[in-house]
């Protein structure tokens, strides 16, 4: 049989309290509210290396663009990084 190929990501977070959560070996009891399936994503990151967060600055986080109602100057900032311009 052959292995499934193994897939590298990064994730590019703009919030350092998801990053500090990812990172934190345990489930404390503010965070023991979250399902499996997220704690189930820490094992990708400590054991498997498989992905990686980065921190990335509020103003560039590509991802906005797509998800929040964002005023001109910054829509058009993002627009043309994304455009590679």
């Amino acid at each position: 049989t052959q292995d499934s190929p193994t897939v590298h990501c990064t994730i590019f977070e703009d919030n350092k309290g998801c990053i500090n959560l990812v990172n934190a070996p345990k489930i404390r009891p503010r965070t023991k509210h979250i399902a499996l399936k997220y704690h189930h994503f820490r094992s990708f990151l400590a054991r498997d290396k498989t992905i990686s967060i980065q921190n990335v600055e509020m103003s560039l986080q590509l991802a906005d663009f797509f998800t929040k109602g964002l005023g001109d100057v910054q829509f058009s900032k993002l627009r043309m990084m994304i455009m590679g311009r």
